[in-house]
């Protein structure tokens, strides 16, 4: 199974944000594959649109918002990610580690 979380609610390392999510899986942990978006699934859509990564690793939230002129909500996350919006590219996120983590996992999963 695979597991993508934010890292938000974690000040510590990636790993130690996996361990917290794992410490609540009782059984088979082998089976888990846990990725950590820093510090949150926004990022990757900020910078997906192609807007400044340093800026998108800060406060995606803040940037997405002065692009598309209005309060960031959570509806967005899927909706400016859809492929019918065009504006973002997931090959603009190649090089990003926690996206590179990703689709290493998801390579796992297609093998499970």
């Amino acid at each position: 199974m695979l597991v993508v979380i934010d890292q938000e609610a974690h000040e510590t390392p990636r790993q130690a944000a996996e361990r917290d999510f794992l410490r609540h899986v009782k059984k088979n942990r082998d089976r888990f594959r846990v990725v950590v978006v820093q510090p949150r699934h926004e990022a990757w859509l900020c910078i997906g649109l192609g807007l400044d990564r340093k800026k998108c690793r800060k406060s995606p939230e803040s940037v997405i918002e002065a692009i598309i002129g209005e309060p960031y909500d959570k509806r967005f996350l899927s909706k400016l990610s859809s492929p019918f919006e065009r504006r973002f590219d997931p090959a603009r996120l190649e090089g990003e580690s926690d996206f590179s983590d990703y689709m290493e996992a998801l390579l796992w999963l297609s093998e499970c």
